[in-house]
């Protein structure tokens, strides 16, 4: 960027600067192209690694309009609204993410800038300590899933972008982070586009994103065979109980609770039926 301000860029061609009057090497959307081209990987960037965001002084450059569709724009615009310095509550952040869903969009390149969009979106919605709705987290697998097809997609054909890279990693990351059953089902696919990716184009950095990527889930592996421990002695615990009746006081939990199995509610819930329907059901509804 500091680049595009010394050859002013950011300025508009049509002004009346002195130092744009005589260059006529190319055309003023040409110009535009590139000055918008370069903020967004710089804007891009800045977020990914929460750095500052570099911006030109004085720049009036119009966004590019012969050949930019409006979702291009609708992209461009999404991400200027991601700005750190701009304080979103999460019905902001959730209306941002259904703008960015529900765009129409005709190139894998712009499939992985939404995608990267969705993730940064949820990003924001995670720190700001509020509860990801189930809408928006529908919202962001849907996204992941798209944006893991056209990355696959991109690889296959050797097609150079940014993005192959750092989007199949930082949708691992998100859907280790959301850690539900539907999320989970999904590592296995991104892990493999990753590792596809690293073995078709080779760097050592791309190498070095799948170890990570590889730990990343085996420390939450680990993790999870923790809890799996602890829940195992629990479980014991209960087998001990159901031989020996003395070990439960009187005013315990009915025998038939436990000996006899919990059939999961069918018509009302269906397969909706998990810990969070249990833990915001009425704990307080007498044993019938």
């Amino acid at each position: 960027m500091h680049m595009i301000e010394t050859t002013r860029l950011h300025i508009e061609p049509s002004t009346s600067d002195p130092l744009l009057a005589g260059d006529t090497s190319y055309s003023p959307h040409v110009r535009k192209r590139i000055y918008y081209i370069a903020q967004l990987f710089n804007t891009w960037i800045s977020y990914d690694y929460g750095r500052c965001r570099v911006i030109p002084r004085g720049a009036s450059c119009s966004l590019p309009g012969e050949d930019w569709t409006a979702d291009e724009i609708a992209i461009w615009r999404l991400t200027d609204s991601l700005d750190p310095d701009r304080r979103l509550d999460s019905t902001e952040l959730e209306n941002l993410l259904l703008q960015a869903s529900e765009l129409t969009l005709s190139h894998s390149a712009l499939e992985l800038k939404r995608c990267n969009i969705a993730l940064c979106i949820y990003r924001r919605l995670r720190v700001s300590g509020r509860v990801v709705s189930s809408k928006a987290l529908s919202q962001v697998l849907h996204l992941t899933d798209i944006g893991i097809d056209n990355a696959t997609e991109m690889a296959r054909r050797h097609l150079p972008w940014w993005h192959i890279v750092n989007v199949p990693f930082q949708i691992i990351c998100v859907l280790l982070a959301i850690d539900t059953r539907a999320s989970l089902e999904r590592v296995g696919k991104s892990v493999s586009t990753l590792r596809l990716v690293a073995s078709v184009y080779g760097t050592s950095a791309i190498q070095d994103t799948f170890v990570s990527a590889c730990s990343l889930i085996r420390i939450h592996m680990r993790r999870k065979m923790e809890d799996y421990e602890l829940l195992s002695r629990v479980e014991e615990d209960m087998m001990a109980w159901e031989g020996d009746s003395s070990v439960l006081p009187p005013s315990s939990l009915p025998n038939a609770f436990i000996s006899q199995p919990v059939e999961m509610p069918k018509d009302d819930v269906g397969e909706s039926w998990d810990l969070d329907f249990l833990l915001s059901s009425s704990l307080f509804t007498p044993w019938g």
